[in-house]
């Protein structure tokens, strides 16, 4: 038996679907290509500045310009130099595969934001982490869970929404 909190009051009843955001297995891998590798890293970014350039279109359409600006920063962790930079020089400099580069850089920055006192920057070492699981998924070629074409209604059972999971989901699918 599932047991959990409901994230809004009612009742509703319907086939469960169990959204589990997959913990990635990042394995350091060393590379004899190393333009490849960086190459690689690129492409993946690419990739998720326009799977987050569509989210952020959409959240800011069904959502407003507010809960839209969550997809703005996303988009600024994107071309934030300390992570992009430092991930090109770990895989340069101890020639290992892009999707543990920046993993590890990642890990780093996360390890400095969730020591501070202040809770809203805490907050942004999941943002931090959102953004860099998206371009390690799309290095690694793993399909994300779309929640925008749900073909049901369902009743979303989860441990944790990302931002892009509420921004996209199928609003009249998900009955609870």
């Amino acid at each position: 038996m599932i047991k959990g909190t409901n994230a809004s009051p009612g009742i509703a009843l319907g086939k469960a679907l169990i959204l589990e955001h997959k913990e990635l297995k990042i394995e350091s891998k060393n590379i004899s290509n190393i333009l490849q590798e960086e190459q690689k890293f690129k492409d993946a970014i690419e990739r998720s500045r326009k799977e987050l350039t569509e989210i952020k279109n959409i959240a800011l359409k069904e959502l407003g310009e507010e809960k839209a600006k969550i997809f703005e920063a996303h988009l600024m962790v994107l071309e934030d130099p300390e992570l992009v930079d430092r991930t090109l020089e770990k895989i340069k400099n101890e020639k290992v595969n892009s999707e543990y580069a920046l993993y590890e850089i990642r890990n780093s920055f996360i390890d400095i934001f969730q020591s501070i006192d202040d809770e809203y920057m805490r907050e942004r070492a999941g943002d931090i982490k959102d953004v860099t699981d998206r371009i390690i998924r799309n290095i690694l070629g793993e399909e994300s869970i779309d929640l925008s074409n749900l073909q049901n209604e369902v009743v979303l059972v989860c441990h944790d929404l990302t931002p892009s999971d509420t921004a996209t989901m199928a609003k009249d699918k998900v009955l609870a």
